[in-house]
C-alpha cells in the first residue's frame, strides 16, 4: 500500500458527516486540511496571467499555446510544465464533452473527442501565478459534474492503485483520478445546474523530486 493510499484511507475515517465536503491526500490533520483547502481556494488572487472564454473544442489547441506561453517566464521543472500542459488538455476536453446538458441530456458524452463541438455557454480557462504556485482553473457553466461519483472514482483508483490511461473513447486522457495521485492541490467546485470549476494548484519547483514531495490537498464539494 502506497503512502497516498494510506493517507486516503486515514482522512477517510477522519471525514465529517459533511459528504458534500472532502480533503485528503495531504500530511495534515483533518481540520489542518479544511482550513488549508479555505486557504487555498480565497488565495487566488496572484497575477492574473491568462483568462478567456472559448466555445469550440477545437479552441483548445489555441488556448494550450497561450498556457505554454504565459509559463515560459516562470521557473518550473520541465516536467511540471508538461503536467500542466497535460492536465489543461484534459479538463478544457472534459469541460466541453462531458459537462454541456440541454433539456437534461448530455449533449457531446459519447462523441468522440476528435470532432470540434460548440458549447452553447462559455468554458473559461485561466492561470494565475502566486507566490508559491501556478493555479491553473477550468470552469463550465452547466454544473452538472456529478460530486460524489467524482469522489468514489477517485477514491477507487488511489486505493486500487490501477489507474491506467484509456487508449480511447470519451475518457480517453489524463483525467481527475491521475491528478490525484500527483503532488498537486485540487480544488473542485459544483454548484448544481449553475457551474463547475476545477482549480489545480502547481508547487513553483525547479526540481521535480522537490515537487513529488510537496503536501497536498484535495476538496470536492457542492455550494
Amino acid at each position: 500500500m502506497t503512502q497516498i493510499q494510506k493517507q486516503l484511507i486515514l482522512s477517510s475515517q477522519e471525514e465529517s458527516k459533511d459528504k458534500s465536503f472532502m480533503v485528503f491526500g495531504s500530511v495534515y490533520s483533518l481540520e489542518e486540511k479544511k482550513t488549508l483547502a479555505i486557504s487555498l481556494n480565497d488565495s487566488v488572487k496572484g497575477k492574473l496571467l491568462i483568462s478567456k472564454n472559448i466555445k469550440e473544442s477545437h479552441e483548445k489547441e489555441k488556448m494550450l499555446s497561450f498556457i505554454s506561453e504565459s509559463l515560459s517566464n516562470i521557473e518550473l521543472s520541465p516536467r511540471v510544465k508538461s503536467l500542466i500542459d497535460l492536465a489543461s488538455d484534459e479538463l478544457i476536453m472534459n469541460a466541453f464533452f462531458n459537462a454541456p446538458k440541454m433539456g437534461g441530456i448530455f449533449m457531446y458524452k459519447n462523441i468522440d473527442r476528435k470532432v470540434n463541438v460548440f458549447s452553447p455557454k462559455p468554458i473559461n480557462v485561466s492561470l494565475f501565478e502566486q507566490e508559491h504556485e501556478v493555479v491553473l482553473s477550468v470552469k463550465d457553466f452547466y454544473g452538472s459534474l456529478d460530486s460524489e461519483a467524482l469522489i468514489s472514482k477517485i477514491k477507487s483508483n488511489i486505493l486500487s492503485n490501477n489507474y491506467s490511461f484509456p487508449k480511447e473513447g470519451s475518457g480517453a486522457g489524463v483525467g481527475l483520478s491521475f491528478l490525484a495521485l500527483k503532488p498537486v492541490s485540487l480544488i473542485i467546485k459544483v454548484l448544481p445546474n449553475i457551474s463547475s470549476e476545477v482549480l489545480v494548484f502547481f508547487p513553483k519547483k525547479t526540481l521535480y523530486k522537490e515537487f513529488s514531495k510537496t503536501g497536498k490537498v484535495i476538496s470536492i464539494k457542492n455550494l
